[in-house]
């Protein structure tokens, strides 16, 4: 019975799924060939967008995403969401507030808390800028 089994060579090992008559490099080239002999398709080549500038805001709170109606801010952990009335701490809701205030030009304006993370978070927060 060993006589009748083919001797495990290198060559045998290397040509395994290959047509008959035919060697590694040449199925190597039939693989990379697509069906139906169609060249492929040139990747379409893209302008590479420019890098986004942050804006931070004291205590590191970085500004994600502003239009008429939000502000969205990135909260380091450590920092409040915003602080008790009265109290004189620094917090993300005072930072937004005085941003607001700044861009408007005028005492009054308002900033409404969408949501609330925990001191030791750090997440993103969406504040309101408009009543809608």
């Amino acid at each position: 019975m060993a006589a009748n089994k083919p001797e495990k060579t290198r060559k045998n090992r290397q040509n395994r799924n290959t047509a008959p008559g035919e060697d590694r490099d040449v199925r190597a080239r039939r693989m990379d060939a697509p069906p139906g002999g169609v060249k492929p398709v040139r990747p379409i080549e893209r302008e590479t967008p420019e890098p986004e500038r942050r804006i931070y805001l004291p205590g590191a709170i970085a500004v994600v995403h502003e239009d008429a109606d939000i502000i969205v801010v990135d909260k380091p952990a450590g920092l409040l969401t915003a602080g008790m009335p009265g109290e004189d701490v620094p917090s993300v809701f005072r930072a937004v507030k005085s941003r607001v205030r700044d861009q408007a030009r005028r005492r009054g304006t308002q900033v409404w808390i969408v949501h609330r993370l925990d001191k030791e978070a750090s997440g993103l927060l969406v504040f309101a800028k408009t009543e809608k």
